[in-house]
C-alpha cells in the first residue's frame, strides 16, 4: 500500500504525533522524513528539501555507516548529492566555509 498524507492539510495534533512518530524512525528504514537528525552545521540544506530527499539522505548514511547527527566531508557529500549546490547559492555560501 501506498499512502501520501498532505502535511500542509494536518491539524498541529497530528503534526505533534507524526513528528513523535519519526523521532522513533530516527536510524531505521522506517524514517519519514519529517524529524531532525542532522548536525546542526547541515541545518540550512537540510530544511530546504523535502521529506523525501532527507529520507534518501538518512538512507546514504546509514548505508554509509556514518553517525546521523555527525559532520564531516562524507557527511557533506552526501548532502550535496541530495540537497544539491543551490542552497550555498541561495543563502550566499562558498565552498570554503562548508
Amino acid at each position: 500500500m501506498s499512502y501520501v498524507i498532505n502535511l500542509e492539510t494536518t491539524t498541529p495534533a497530528a503534526d505533534q504525533k507524526l513528528l513523535e512518530l519519526d523521532r522513533t524512525f530516527i536510524g531505521t528504514p522506517n524514517y519519514l522524513g519529517l524529524e531532525y537528525f542532522w548536525h546542526y552545521a547541515y541545518r540550512i540544506p537540510m530544511r530546504d528539501i523535502t521529506p523525501s530527499k532527507r529520507r534518501r539522505v538518512h538512507k546514504k548514511m546509514l548505508e554509509a555507516g556514518l553517525e546521523l547527527s555527525g559532520k564531516s566531508p562524507e557527511h557533506q557529500r552526501i548532502i550535496d548529492r541530495w540537497a544539491g549546490q543551490e542552497w550555498k547559492r541561495k543563502y550566499g555560501i562558498d565552498e570554503e566555509t562548508t
